[in-house]
């Protein structure tokens, strides 16, 4: 699953996430890294989330399109998503400063786990 991926894999299910060879039926069966990352984002960039976190009023002012956000079937290499990738780690970024708290934490640590995946993902092309 997108979650798996997130927090790591052992060898047998990391071979899983490579780009299927030729084989049309594997091709069809089993997501791409980059499909399986895009459903990450979508999981993790919730707008729920981040409201539960920081409150609804400072989560509306940051101006995100959240619907963009959610939607798995955007690709993870879209110039919009980019974009909110870069703004949303400079925010949390600056808060990961002044706040320790566990659910900020864990949204922190999943954000940053995206991140990584989605660079091992282009290192992967």
């Amino acid at each position: 699953t997108a979650l798996t991926f997130l927090h790591g894999a052992n060898q047998e299910e990391s071979e899983s996430f490579k780009t299927p060879g030729k084989n049309l039926t594997t091709a069809l069966s089993e997501p791409t890294p980059g499909e399986v990352v895009s459903r990450l984002q979508a999981e993790i960039l919730r707008k729920n989330r981040f409201v539960s976190a920081f409150g609804a009023e400072t989560v509306e002012s940051w101006g995100f399109d959240w619907n963009m956000l959610e939607n798995s079937s955007v690709s993870f290499a879209d110039s919009s998503r980019i974009a909110v990738m870069s703004q949303l780690y400079e925010r949390l970024r600056k808060i990961s400063r002044k706040r320790f708290d566990e659910e900020f934490s864990s949204l922190y640590t999943s954000f940053l786990t995206l991140r990584d995946r989605i660079s091992i993902v282009h290192e992967e092309r």
